[in-house]
């Protein structure tokens, strides 16, 4: 299901109730729609850092649909910064991850491989609540 109504529906279901916001984040990640890279930023500013982890998920699906084709690249520079930026050393490590996807010097198992250490690392940190 690629349907730009239901994440737009899902999304407003994130805006409007903070009971089902991660749902919601979820599921426009299931979707997949390229739609979803307007509410990146969004994700990334909300204090729920499963929210702001989902949205560097809904950045990495849509890197690895077309290598990015899906999205403009100056909205992936301004995700990244942000991302970078983030309070959350697991959102910047996602950051990092993201920017493997789209490194050109690394064959395709590299740049798998590279990814995942940095996508485990980030999840680590989140699990065991390393902020900083």
């Amino acid at each position: 299901m690629m349907s730009p109504t239901a994440t737009t529906l899902a999304y407003d279901i994130y805006r409007r109730d903070p009971q089902q916001a991660v749902w919601a984040a979820q599921l426009i990640l299931s979707i997949g729609h390229p739609d979803a890279a307007g509410y990146i930023t969004a994700f990334l500013a909300d204090e729920n850092s499963s929210i702001a982890l989902t949205g560097m998920d809904v950045l990495d699906h849509l890197l690895r649909g077309w290598k990015g084709a899906w999205i403009e690249p100056a909205v992936i520079e301004q995700v990244l910064a942000q991302a970078s930026e983030h309070l959350l050393r697991a959102v910047r490590l996602r950051a990092e991850a993201s920017r493997v996807l789209l490194r050109d010097d690394l064959d395709e198992s590299e740049r798998r491989r590279h990814y995942l250490a940095l996508v485990t690392r980030a999840n680590d940190e989140e699990e065991h609540g390393e902020h900083m």
